[in-house]
């Protein structure tokens, strides 16, 4: 390429790579720190973000919201059920004294709850809104800027930001780890 020449936009399949790729290591990195923290494998980690998933999918399909719009509403919720199954569902059989596998079969009960939750509100979307949630994508709603689409420069963007921020609170707070 030489100087001044426009770049190349990138293909659909590099696009949904860079964002798989955002979204699986936000993830791992999130199951990672639930096993170093509370020590058991949390299965109910993907289904929460399921959830997240789902009111995107609302808040962008049927309320007609940008899909920038629905990020911090859906992380807000997923935080919220984190909480509320940290303090409902972990807390408690931490307390009891059972040990991990006790709480791993509880978020694998948990996750199963979800995702039935999932599935009904699929359900729902379809009958009743005449909506279909299988495969769905944000693509038509999302912002181009020099021919990319946003969310191939928002998603890394976001993803480097979660793993620099909870490294910099893990290794520099007072909370996290020595």
């Amino acid at each position: 390429m030489r100087f001044g020449e426009v770049p190349p936009t990138p293909t659909p399949f590099i696009v949904n790579v860079i964002v798989q790729s955002g979204i699986l290591v936000i993830l791992c990195v999130g199951f990672t720190f639930t096993y170093k923290i509370e020590k058991f494998p949390n299965f109910a980690h993907v289904s929460i973000a399921s959830i997240g998933t789902v009111i995107a999918f609302d808040v962008v399909r049927l309320r007609g919201y940008s899909p920038y719009y629905a990020l911090p509403v859906s992380v807000l919720a997923c935080g919220v059920l984190g909480l509320a199954l940290y303090f409902l569902v972990a807390r408690p059989i931490v307390r009891m004294g059972s040990r991990e596998i006790t709480l791993t079969i509880a978020f694998l009960a948990v996750a199963l709850i979800l995702e039935t939750l999932v599935a009904v509100y699929s359900y729902w979307s379809l009958v009743d809104q005449r909506v279909p949630t299988a495969g769905f994508a944000l693509r038509r709603y999302d912002f181009i800027w020099n021919g990319i689409p946003g969310v191939a420069i928002i998603a890394p963007l976001i993803c480097a930001s979660m793993v620099v921020s909870l490294y910099l609170f893990l290794r520099k707070s007072r909370y996290g780890t020595p």
